[in-house]
């Protein structure tokens, strides 16, 4: 999986994703940057990417906060 070394980026929480579609896969890939950790996420639509960012980095405020 590559993951965009530019592209657009959305802040959420106070965390930032940069995401770009691959044409090869058809998809937008993306990670949250900013953070030691690697948090990623994609979407077969350009609509829905926004959701899938939003809902990685849920997911992983929920895996920091249980330690």
């Amino acid at each position: 999986m590559t993951i965009p070394a530019s592209g657009e980026t959305r802040p959420y929480l106070g965390y930032v994703g940069r995401y770009a579609f691959d044409p090869r896969e058809g998809v937008y890939r993306g990670r949250v940057i900013g953070i030691i950790d690697i948090v990623t996420f994609q979407s077969h639509t350009l609509g829905r990417i926004d959701l899938e960012f939003c809902l990685a980095v849920d997911a992983y405020l929920d895996f920091k906060s249980r330690g």
